[in-house]
């Protein structure tokens, strides 16, 4: 059985390079997330109680409103990721950089 052995040619695979699609995590979204994550256990502990009208109005709140609001606000940056251009900058194989222009679906 063959077993591959490293020559010290190469510098090894390298990582993809990641598009910066302006998401950023702030003060302001983990706020929300905690606050959600509180007021879905008082809704659960309500529904515990036997509530029938406060704890879906606290589920609901928590998972229709303060949850999803946590993911999807983002901060007012003027300069992040897609918002400022659809030039990027490529490597090639050989590491030379290699500038382009992308255009957005449907412009």
């Amino acid at each position: 059985m063959a077993v591959a052995r490293n020559t010290g040619r190469g510098k090894g695979p390298r990582k993809p390079l990641e598009a910066d699609l302006g998401f950023s995590w702030g003060a302001l979204n983990s706020l929300l997330l905690g606050l959600g994550v509180l007021v879905l256990a008082a809704g659960y502990l309500a529904l515990s109680k036997g509530s029938t009208t406060l704890a879906p109005v606290l589920l609901v709140a928590g998972y229709c409103g303060l949850i999803p609001a946590s993911l999807l606000l983002r901060g007012r940056k003027e300069e992040s990721g897609e918002s400022l251009s659809w030039e990027s900058t490529c490597l090639t194989s050989k590491g030379s950089q290699v500038r382009a222009l992308f255009r957005p679906p449907g412009g």
